[in-house]
This record gives C-alpha cells, sequence and structure tokens, in this order.
C-alpha cells in the first residue's frame, strides 16, 4: 500500500515539477467541441485522444485532426448515434470540432434473404443485443459494427453446419421516417451441404480409437474437420501411452455429391514407460513435494491425462512463474519425464495504511511465506493497529492434506480495542476446512474458540474473560465480476454457530447469521447495489442474555452511516449501546462515476436490534445519504455523509461523516 500511495505521489510531483530557468511551456492549443447533447464531450475527447496528441506534436497537421473527427464519430455510433458526424475548423485560434449527433437510433427487425436450408430463429440470436434501457431491458441500439459483427458469426455458423461455399453479403440497413429504427437485411447464398460419408483409418486396426470418429458419419463437414479429427485421434493415443504418434489427415471431397470421405493415417509408436521423475530450478522447494503432484509412477505407462493433471497441479500451487515439461528417451519404449520449473518470490512483507471513522488512522504489517518449509504451505503473520486497537494474528494454511479441493486453515490471534460501551481484550483460535465446489460456492466449516473480556463496561455487566467456543459452518456463493470493486453479479452467505460447554465453552447458544448483496450495471458509468444481513443469537442456557462483548451493535463506516460506530440500537441507563441478540440491516447505494477514478454516491440505510433473539421490537434507524469514492487497485477510498431523519439512540446528532477504505456492503 506504502509503495502505491508513494507511486501516486511521484506522479503528482512530476506532473507539478517547475520547467529549468529561463524554459517557458510551450501554451496549449485550444481544442473546443461544439454541438453535442447527449455524448459526454469527455467522452469525445477520450475517443480522440491519440489524434488529438499527434495533432499537438506535429505541427498541428489537418490530417491529424480529420482522423481526430473521425475517431469522435466511431465513438457517436459505438453510443447508438448511427447518423452522427463531426466536422473540424482549424484557425490560427483554435481547432473547432462540431458534432451533430442526430436522433439515437434502434434496431428493428432483422431479415434474412434466401436462408432455406437453417430456422431464422437460429441466426436471430446472433443479433439478440443487450436492451438499451435499465437493466438492459428495451430495444436494443444499432451499432454498424456490431451488427456486420453478428453477420460474420452467421457466415461462420453456416461453414461448421457443411455449408462450405456459403457467401453471406453486406449488410442492408434500412430506417423509418424518424431514422431512428433500423431494418437489417442479410443476403445469404447457401450453397449445398457437405456431409461425411466415411472416416477411414490406415495403420490403426488394432487401436482401441473408439467411437467417437465414427459419430462424425452422417455429420456436417468443415474444413478444420480433418484437423479436429487428427487431434482427437492423437490425444487418443496418448492416453493410451503412445507419447510419440504420427497422425495425418485428409479430406476427399465429391463436388457433385456433396460428401467427403475423411482417411487418417496413424503411426502410434510404441507405448512409452515412465523411469523417473526429475525436477531442475527449484532451488527453495522440496523434490518430494513436487514429486508428490506428478500422478505417474516409475514403470508405469505415460498416460496423457495423468500427465496434465500433474502439471495442472504445479501450476495450481501458485509457487511458479513458468513449468517447462519434457520426455527424455531413454530407450524405445522407456523415458525419463523432467520438469524445469521457474520459481516466483515467495516471501511478501506488505504494510497498509488507511483510515476510518471510529478507530481514526490505521495500519498494518503482514509477512506472508507462500512455501513455507519447501512444501508448499502458506503462513502469515500480521501486526495491525489505530487510534483505538492493536493486535496480532498467525495464519498456516495447507491445501494439500485433506485433498484437491480443501484447504485446511489454522489460526490464531490477540486483540485489544476501545468500543464504545467498553474495552475489548480477546484471544481467538480457529480449526478451518474451506471446500471450494466450484468458481462460485464455497464452504467453510471447524471449530473456533474465543475468550474475551470487557472491562470498563457499565455497571452489572460480567467481568472477567468469557469462553466461547463450537462448530461453525458458512456457505458462500459469489458471483461478483470484481471482488475490490465489483459492477455485477451477487454474493449471499448462510452461516450457522453453535456454542456449548461440551466444547469448551461458558457460553451456550446458537447464531444465525444470513447475507446477501448485488450489483447491477445500469450503464457504463452508474452501478445499482442492493445488500442486507440479519443476526441472531438464540440463548440456549437459563441466561437473561449474551455478556456485553457477545452482543450485536450496528452504525458505524459499514452499516448505518448516520450513525457513529455502534450508537443504533438499545442503551444503558447511561445513554451508551448496550448492544442485543438481534440485528438486521439493509441498504441500498447508486455509484455513478464522475470522471475517471472518481464516483459519486447516493444511499440509503436502514438497521434494528433488538434485545432478545428474532425479536423486532424497538424503531429501526435510517441514514439517508451522498458519498464520493476514488477507486484504487487496492479498492476504494470513501467518504460518506448520512443524515438521519429519525430516533437518535445513543446518538447526539443526527447526522455522521465517515471517511474509510473499502465498500459499506
Amino acid at each position: 500500500m506504502i509503495r502505491r500511495l508513494a507511486l501516486v505521489a511521484l506522479i503528482a510531483l512530476a506532473a507539478c515539477r517547475s520547467r529549468p530557468d529561463g524554459e517557458a511551456a510551450e501554451p496549449e492549443f485550444p481544442v473546443r467541441i461544439t454541438g453535442q447533447r447527449n455524448v459526454a464531450e469527455r467522452d469525445l475527447r477520450a475517443s480522440a485522444r491519440r489524434e488529438l496528441r499527434s495533432f499537438a506534436n506535429n505541427g498541428r497537421r489537418p490530417a491529424d485532426a480529420a482522423d481526430a473527427a473521425y475517431a469522435m464519430e466511431g465513438q457517436l455510433h459505438e453510443k447508438g448515434y448511427a447518423h452522427g458526424t463531426v466536422q473540424f475548423e482549424l484557425t490560427e485560434a483554435e481547432l473547432v470540432f462540431t458534432v451533430d449527433e442526430g436522433p439515437r437510433t434502434y434496431l428493428g427487425e432483422v431479415f434474412f434473404d434466401r436462408a432455406e436450408n437453417v430456422e431464422e430463429a437460429e441466426l436471430k440470436k446472433f443479433f439478440a443485443f443487450e436492451g438499451a434501457g435499465p437493466l438492459g431491458a428495451g430495444r436494443p441500439l444499432f451499432k454498424r459494427d456490431q451488427v456486420e459483427a453478428a453477420a460474420t458469426e452467421v457466415e461462420r455458423y453456416y461453414q461448421l453446419e457443411g455449408h462450405l461455399r456459403v457467401v453471406v453479403g453486406e449488410v442492408q440497413v434500412g430506417w423509418d421516417e424518424s431514422r431512428s429504427v433500423a431494418t437489417v437485411t442479410v443476403p445469404v447464398e447457401e450453397g449445398p451441404r457437405y456431409t461425411v460419408t466415411e472416416v477411414a483409418f490406415e495403420g490403426a486396426d488394432d487401436l482401441p480409437l473408439g467411437a467417437g470418429p465414427d459419430r462424425l458419419v452422417g455429420g456436417p463437414y468443415h474444413v478444420r474437420l480433418p484437423v479436429e479429427v487428427a487431434a482427437r485421434v492423437r490425444r487418443i493415443l496418448l492416453d493410451r501411452g503412445h507419447q510419440y504418434p504420427e497422425v495425418r489427415a485428409r479430406a476427399e471431397i465429391d463436388e457433385e455429391a456433396a460428401t467427403v470421405v475423411i482417411r487418417i493415417r496413424v503411426d502410434p509408436g510404441p507405448q512409452v514407460r515412465l523411469r523417473e521423475v526429475r525436477f531442475e530450478g527449484n532451488e527453495r522447494t522440496r523434490d518430494s513435494f513436487l514429486r508428490n503432484r506428478i500422478p505417474l509412477e516409475e514403470m508405469e505407462l505415460v498416460l496423457q491425462h495423468l500427465y496434465d493433471k500433474g502439471l495442472d497441479n504445479l501450476y495450481r500451487t501458485g509457487l511458479f512463474r513458468s513449468v517447462r515439461p519434457r520426455l527424455d528417451r531413454v530407450e524405445e519404449d522407456l523415458a525419463d519425464l523432467v520438469i524445469g520449473v521457474e520459481e516466483i518470490e515467495a516471501k511478501t512483507i506488505d504494510f497498509e495504511l488507511g483510515y476510518g471513522s471510529y478507530e481514526l488512522a490505521r495500519g498494518a504489517i503482514r509477512f506472508r511465506d507462500r512455501n513455507i518449509f519447501g512444501m508448499g504451505r502458506r503462513f502469515e503473520v500480521e501486526l495491525r493497529g489505530s487510534v483505538r486497537s492493536a493486535g496480532v494474528e498467525v495464519r498456516v494454511e495447507d491445501p494439500y492434506v485433506l485433498g484437491d479441493k480443501n484447504t485446511l486453515e489454522i489460526g490464531a490471534g490477540y486483540l485489544l480495542r476501545e468500543e464504545p460501551s467498553f474495552d475489548l481484550e480477546a484471544i481467538d483460535f480457529d480449526l478451518t476446512v474451506v471446500r471450494r465446489i466450484d468458481g462460485y460456492h464455497r464452504i467453510r466449516a471447524g471449530y473456533r474458540f474465543s475468550t474475551q473480556e470487557a472491562s470498563d463496561a457499565a455497571l452489572g455487566e460480567e467481568e472477567g474473560f468469557i469462553r466461547t467456543a463450537g462448530l461453525f459452518t458458512r456457505f458462500t456463493r459469489d458471483t461478483r465480476d470484481n471482488l475490490l470493486l465489483p459492477t455485477r453479479g451477487s454474493i449471499s452467505g448462510v452461516a450457522l454457530l453453535w456454542s456449548a460447554p461440551a466444547l469448551g465453552a461458558e457460553l451456550h447458544f446458537l447464531e444465525l447469521d444470513l447475507s446477501h448483496g448485488r450489483y447491477v450495471q445500469l450503464s457504463e458509468q452508474t452501478v445499482f447495489a442492493v445488500g442486507g444481513r440479519f443476526v441472531a443469537r438464540e440463548i440456549l442456557d437459563n441466561r437473561a442474555t449474551l455478556p456485553i462483548q457477545e452482543r450485536l451493535f450496528l452504525g458505524g463506516e459499514s452499516t448505518v452511516r448516520s450513525f457513529f460506530e455502534s450508537e443504533l440500537g438499545p442503551v444503558d441507563v447511561d445513554g451508551d449501546p448496550a448492544g442485543g441478540l438481534t440485528s438486521a440491516e439493509a441498504h441500498v447505494e447508486l455509484r455513478h462515476r464522475l470522471w475517471k477514478q472518481l464516483h459519486a454516491a447516493a444511499f440509503y440505510d436502514v438497521g434494528i436490534v433488538g434485545r432478545r433473539a428474532f425479536s423486532w421490537e424497538g424503531p429501526p434507524g435510517h441514514a439517508i445519504g451522498v458519498g464520493l469514492r476514488y477507486y484504487f487497485p487496492v479498492g476504494p477510498a470513501r467518504l460518506d455523509f448520512g443524515w438521519n431523519p429519525g430516533r437518535r439512540f445513543a446518538s447526539d446528532r443526527d447526522w455522521a461523516l465517515h471517511l474509510a477504505f473499502g465498500f459499506s456492503f
């Protein structure tokens, strides 16, 4: 983080530096854009940035100005103004571009002239563009480049269906009276459909090649089919240990009958066994760890699917910049597998600086070793602190001991933190198994132990360390397009925690945690986000409530933003936050790009904290607000102002201003 901040500062200083004494800056030649109504001037300038730079650097040539006008026209067409034009006038005083957008244009009907052998519904799928309205609804914009690209896909579809001589002509466009709705006609000359009548092999009589190639008989022929068939046969041979096969394929085409015979000549070579596996370039990683990633066994056949799985296993460790395998032939049917690897730097030290509206200045230093002891295990220790907290956390991850899709995690931490109603000291330990179901779904489950002490709390609160210990599980579904700066997709979670005396706890309760967030990109500049979370802790013994350090609170930079930390919810006799056993919150936010990485936001938050589990007594708290975000590669810096139109609870004002990093949800 510090390195990124330093880089930004250096760039800013470079931009502001003075010229040497006596050297005057050349005045910038004025460029003006007029006539545009709906397309932003900044987008037009951005589309012609390179051409305008050439104009400024190459003696203000008219040719560069003409190129800039052409680039701006392309931007108009991309925005759906198909009739848009840009003219320029160059005088001694300035360069002026005059924009005529014309009406915004939409795609109407699409017809296919002389398409007889393919259903039009199949061809129209290539023209099913996203609508121009909110959430992709409404009629799509007409963009000629997009339509012509779809026509090219139609021709490719025909070719794959066996129409070798198909010709898709130039797209014809007609307009309604308003010149805003386009009717598109795609002329098609289909030609005959060529089919495969035979797949003939030479030199493979005794090889079990399977029924795959025979399935091509009666199907369509296209020009890539012989190469594809040869690749399939070669793959079959490799997967049976023939590591040096020669496969050639050719097509015999009968133009009169529109039929094709595919002839394949095969020289499989011997089946190859593995003598040994050797590694090169692994200065830190142990050979034994690498060998365990390769499922091939000595003196067994070198089967391609096992060969490929081994290489994939090495890449998935994340320890190597490159993996370069080769088979060194020892005898006709015996070879060594030699794998050269290029290790990346496994040890890193990261520094972070930040700010939160409650914690104020905060920072962290983190040491990571992704290849501890040369065994591919991950170790991390983090020291973090702020004006109101300090802590350390240690974590070890083993992604191998429980199988390919499971990771074993062991973590421990210590925390000192000043909460609004008490001072917290906590020691935590957890043993977790993470199961990756697929690219979107994940399950975490394990055992968690925590002992916490709340001091300087209100009169009557429990003192001393209180233990919670139990089993937990969490299911997550995450389809966001970006973890730090999402514009579309969603993230949902369901979690359970059971703390019980039989598992080492003093507190006996069950926690349910539900959350969901969804992101919708309304336009290139605008994202709509909605989210919510519900947490409840049901006491399973004779306690009236949980100790204050185990209760739930709302309010702050990441929940209901018209309150400061923990101010929303029940209060004690002194008016300090007392927390409860149920919390529920919901958020709606609209984010819009203003300039480059600067975004504005408008939001509404609502939340409620109940004293009892699954309880809704008491009024909710609200936040109506606006904010600014600046998107850094590591996440957004965020300034939010929230106004409270309702009850204040523990707050002494009806507004709050938050400066923080990261999205609130």
